[in-house]
């Protein structure tokens, strides 16, 4: 994924060594400096292409004899999970989901796989942070579905649909203002619709329930 457009930037970390940074991670003894170690970082691309961080980092040797750690880098590894910098996965989280995945690897030199990685993370985290707000006008109606018996889908071969009727009914929960779908209901039994407004969270407001004279709905809402 690095071609002839990557742009590469060495870097040297050149900061004084405090006891902090020589401080062996395992045994916590103040360790002894031993040369450098040069890793890759992918970094925000520009116009021209990607771009690659050389950064020569620091080595250190850890003086205890008994300590399992021989040599250890006087960086932290959690600040550029992923071999790019932070300011490179902000980049990817905002476009991975504007451009597709094999441009946005292109542009920024990133592998395709680690990008999905990233997207697959970045749902999860949005599907935890999400909240849906109830409205205050909700629509109910029932919506027929078109089985494994009907003619049509036999013709399309379609073989995932379900071969006990001609139609299947569902039951649809609409936002009143938007006719934006807020849920599907697999049934339109009064027990189902009604425990699931009783389960609903945020169905105190609810105000206005728009829907057509069938009873069962009349039940749930009543």
């Amino acid at each position: 994924y690095i071609n002839d457009r990557t742009i590469p930037i060495s870097v040297d970390a050149t900061e004084q060594p405090t006891p902090e940074s020589l401080r062996c991670a395992r045994c916590g003894i103040t360790a002894s400096p031993h040369g450098s170690y040069t890793r890759r970082y992918i970094d925000r691309p520009q116009v021209a292409g990607p771009v690659v961080l050389n950064l020569t980092i620091p080595r250190a040797v850890c003086r205890n004899p008994k300590c399992e750690v021989k040599t250890f880098l006087r960086h932290r590894a959690e600040e550029f999970p992923m071999n790019m910098t932070r300011r490179c996965r902000e980049y990817i989280e905002n476009k991975c989901f504007l451009v597709p995945f094999t441009q946005l690897s292109a542009q920024s030199g990133v592998p395709e796989t680690t990008i999905r990685r990233i997207a697959d993370h970045l749902v999860v985290k949005l599907d935890q942070s999400f909240r849906f707000e109830i409205p205050e006008i909700v629509a109910i109606d029932n919506i027929h579905l078109p089985s494994g018996k009907d003619a049509r889908v036999q013709l399309a071969n379609l073989g995932n649909f379900p071969k006990k009727k001609t139609h299947v009914c569902y039951t649809a929960i609409y936002d009143g203002k938007t006719s934006q779908i807020i849920d599907l209901l697999d049934e339109r039994s009064l027990d189902g619709v009604l425990r699931y407004f009783l389960n609903l969270e945020g169905s105190s407001r609810i105000k206005f329930v728009a829907m057509d004279m069938d009873k069962t709905y009349r039940k749930a809402v009543w």
